[in-house]
């Protein structure tokens, strides 16, 4: 009896766990980054603001938003260098264009947050930007995005595989 009790409340507690990373994963995100962004994905918003100087950097993840008087920059290229503790390349992300509401993410692999976690970071990189749009002003996290930075901005809690708010401010 002992051992069936054990069981039934193991496989109770293994359901209730199941319910709730159920609900983590299909928890909605709210702009200003892409809400169905799979695992492995760092996301973020690349925007304008007239005289200011730092990126918005609002914590916690998710509500690490864009300020209401921003102007989003669509077609801006983004991509991304993961590095180990010891400064050595792992991944780079390739660049993509931002949506139209100035959102990009890359995806990244299982990896990418152990690296980050561990001692590692991700560079942002900026490849272009569209007219009238010259300069980068600010990156979050002045572009370095270690394991402090990362949890900041985890979507999901501890066990979060994915970070979002990283914005960019250009001129």
């Amino acid at each position: 009896m002992g051992i069936s009790k054990t069981i039934t409340g193991l496989t109770a507690s293994v359901g209730a766990l199941a319910l709730m990373g159920a609900g983590i994963a299909n928890a909605v995100i709210p702009d200003p980054d892409p809400s169905s962004s799979p695992s492995y994905t760092m996301c973020g918003t690349v925007y304008a603001q007239a005289g200011a100087t730092t990126v918005a950097d609002n914590h916690p993840a998710p509500n690490s938003g864009i300020p209401d008087t921003a102007t989003v920059v669509s077609g801006a290229t983004v991509g991304g260098t993961l590095k180990n503790s010891s400064g050595g390349t792992v991944a780079t992300y390739t660049p993509i264009a931002t949506n139209s509401a100035g959102q990009f993410c890359f995806t990244g692999s299982f990896s990418m947050v152990s690296t980050i976690t561990g001692g590692g970071r991700v560079e942002l990189n900026v490849g272009s930007l569209p007219s009238p749009y010259t300069t980068v002003v600010h990156i979050t996290h002045n572009n370095v995005i270690d394991g402090t930075a990362f949890n900041n901005h985890r979507v999901g809690g501890a066990l979060g595989t994915r970070a979002t708010g990283l914005n960019i401010l250009v001129s």
